[in-house]
């Protein structure tokens, strides 16, 4: 398994946290261990190497490269990394100015202060 890169906000260290409810499968997230001072979590995943993946491609990301939302705005539909106190993750806005995650709603329910474009995805070697 890779090892956890550190968290790109506060340089903590980076710790898997896993949910298996009873008779459920496991889920993953991973979240900062400098809790009270940032407490940065990241995404829910079916498995550990998914969770580590996504956390480790979002190294070397600093405060300077986040847009502030009410500097700029995406394009409506441009999937883009959110940042919502205390989490991040996918996020798209709507045509009509909403913000979206995985077809619901997000605005009622938590408020985008930063966003950032995806990164490229890798390239298939070879």
């Amino acid at each position: 398994m890779p090892e956890l890169k550190p968290c790109p906000f506060c340089g903590g260290e980076a710790r898997i946290i896993v949910s298996h409810p009873a008779g459920a499968y496991p889920s993953y997230y991973v979240a900062c261990s400098n809790i009270k001072d940032c407490g940065a979590k990241f995404e829910w995943y079916d498995t550990e190497a998914e969770v580590v993946a996504a956390w480790n491609r979002r190294e070397g990301a600093s405060m300077n490269e986040w847009i502030s939302v009410e500097d700029r705005l995406p394009s409506p539909g441009e999937r883009v990394i959110a940042a919502w106190f205390p989490m991040t993750g996918e996020a798209y806005l709507s045509q009509s100015g909403k913000w979206c995650r995985s077809g619901y709603i997000m605005d009622t329910v938590y408020t985008i202060t930063h966003w950032m474009p995806l990164p490229e995805p890798p390239r298939k070697e070879g």
